[in-house]
């Protein structure tokens, strides 16, 4: 998740905000995080299309 907070240029408690409210699906891996990365792209491009 740091690395997607970094990409997308915010903190990652908005990204887990994001992830409480839906809009990914979180994985836990022991104590980690994880968001599939498919699906983050997949977020990306819905969010670029609505931007046009």
């Amino acid at each position: 998740m740091p690395e997607m907070a970094q990409q997308l240029g915010t903190t990652r408690s908005m990204i887990n905000k994001w992830a409480d409210k839906g809009k990914f699906t979180v994985i836990k891996v022991g104590s980690r995080v994880r968001i599939r990365r498919d699906e983050f792209e997949d977020w990306m491009e819905q969010k670029e299309r609505s931007m046009q």
